[in-house]
């Protein structure tokens, strides 16, 4: 699969973030996984060019003591930057002993600011140092030439960034059959209207009575009709997060094969917002390669499944979800939005449509167990949970599959 976006900016964003979290915890400071995801949040709603408000943010989601408070602008402006204004270091000293100063009830002499001095120094020291470290044992042996906050404002305009990507056909071949055994396995319950039928289980008394005239009133041929089948209406919601990219290009292989053999399909691609791309499909057939061109924030973010489906059930037609609708989920369920919007989600889905498909490609490796917090609200909701990490996945799929459902 060939992606041309940009994924520098992005990296350096989370590598840095990420370190300076831990780098916070080294100090002692107790943040959680709940604050980490919430300190991301908020840089998405900062101006970023901003290095105050940057700032003010970060303290204000990381920091829960005062003490924490007082030492965060310090560790801040080391860990970014390296140094800080002498002064600053001593102000932020004497707050820091300003407890052991009242209880000394006296003004500092010029040895204890030689002390404060000297620790102050010492501390900055081992920070560039831990700092030094991370960088050498990362292969970083350069001084970086885009700061942390620009690095910030490159990942959020990058997420904006028109992408295209060519899906190879190197295994349609095959997937086509598997997605034709995959329809035909498909069984919904009859309609309960009734359409004329040469060979109907029941005889049509008023056609019958209609046809007899032409016959003098004999009813030779009596005239019949059968319960409508209902074909059933397929919808695939593909996961474009950075997480299933060595995997997307199979699925979407697949969904071109159903899509060519039965009109009734739709495919709608998400990451952080979701977008509807089955007229692409249209011209998906080898020798012509799948192409997705003007991807923006649906395509190599993160996983926003919840939103992703209160946009399909809320702005999709209506007809789009119903008993005959077969909706297929492919994703790893590695949930980064809200849960209760997944939850939500799945719940008006399991009311309207036939049957829930979720196939995951973290399924078939060993060991695997559905612990993401995403993937184990989402399970009470499932009809059938699949693997989908290679062909083999898909046959299998396809020859178990049997839905009589109303």
């Amino acid at each position: 699969m060939e992606t041309k976006h940009i994924e520098t900016a992005a990296q350096i964003f989370f590598k840095d973030m990420n370190s300076f979290i831990y780098y916070l915890r080294a100090e002692g400071y107790t943040i959680t996984t709940e604050e980490t995801i919430a300190a991301f949040r908020a840089l998405e709603k900062l101006h970023l060019s901003d290095e105050a408000e940057v700032f003010l943010g970060l303290r204000t989601v990381l920091c829960s003591t005062r003490m924490e408070r007082d030492r965060f602008e310090h560790l801040f402006t080391v860990f970014f930057h390296g140094t800080q204004n002498e002064n600053d270091l001593k102000d932020r000293a004497n707050g820091s002993h300003a407890n052991r100063d009242d209880e000394k009830e006296q003004k500092p002499t010029e040895n204890d600011d030689e002390v404060i001095e000297t620790n102050i120094a010492s501390e900055e020291a081992d920070a560039t140092e831990r700092i030094g470290q991370k960088n050498s044992s990362d292969g970083m042996t350069e001084k970086k030439e885009t700061s942390f906050l620009q690095a910030v404002l490159q990942s959020q305009t990058a997420s904006k960034q028109i992408r295209t990507v060519s899906v190879p056909s190197d295994h349609y071949a095959d997937l086509l059959k598997a997605a034709r055994l995959f329809i035909h396995s498909v069984r919904l319950k009859p309609s309960r209207r009734w359409q004329p039928q040469p060979n109907g289980r029941r005889i049509d008394l008023r056609r019958t009575f209609r046809k007899s005239i032409s016959t003098g009133g004999y009813a030779i041929n009596p005239a019949k009709f059968e319960r409508c089948k209902n074909k059933a209406r397929f919808v695939l919601l593909c996961d474009g997060s950075r997480s299933m990219a060595p995997y997307t290009e199979l699925f979407l292989q697949f969904a071109a094969a159903i899509h060519r053999e039965t009109a009734r399909t739709e495919l709608f691609l998400f990451s952080t917002e979701v977008r509807r791309v089955t007229h692409l499909l249209k011209k998906a057939y080898p020798p012509h390669n799948l192409s997705l061109r003007n991807l923006g924030s649906e395509w190599g973010g993160g996983t926003c499944i919840g939103e992703a489906l209160t946009n399909v059930i809320q702005e999709e037609q209506p007809q789009l979800l119903s008993k005959q609708t077969v909706f297929i989920i492919f994703s790893d369920g590695l949930e980064s939005g809200e849960l209760i919007e997944l939850e939500n989600g799945m719940r008006t889905l399991k009311q309207r449509v036939n049957c829930i498909i979720w196939l995951n490609p973290l399924k078939g490796k060993s060991g695997y167990e559905p612990l993401a917090r995403g993937m184990r609200i989402a399970l009470k909701y499932i009809d059938i949970f699949a693997e989908a990490h290679d062909v083999t996945a898909f046959y299998n799929l396809a020859q178990c599959l049997r839905l009589r459902r109303e």
